[in-house]
């Protein structure tokens, strides 16, 4: 998957939350997806893992959606930059000074 598209992909609504979803639990059918995204629609979840499946992300087996080694590694990334601003946003912040 090229750069861009990975972007395109991350950049929808449900992308990372649903990736969240798949990692906080072992691999789960669509209806306890679905429960775990309050304000998800069904068609939007749906979109979502079948890009996710396309891309490598996710896994489809049987009945079943879990995430991948890759897809892990991804969430993690997209995670990094996010938590180092949060950290960065609630350091105290040196006063400054008039010129």
């Amino acid at each position: 998957m090229i750069r861009r598209e990975l972007h395109e992909l991350l950049g929808t609504r449900w992308a990372l939350d649903v990736l969240d979803a798949l990692l906080s639990g072992p691999p789960a059918r669509f209806g306890t997806l679905k429960s775990s995204l309050p304000g998800v629609s069904q068609r939007m979840l749906a979109k979502s893992l079948r890009a996710l499946v396309a891309a490598g992300l996710a896994a489809h087996e049987g009945a079943f959606y879990g995430i991948t080694e890759l897809g892990a590694r991804v969430l993690g990334w997209s995670r990094r930059p996010i938590q180092g601003l949060d950290s960065q946003l609630n350091a105290p912040s040196a006063p400054q000074q008039a010129e």
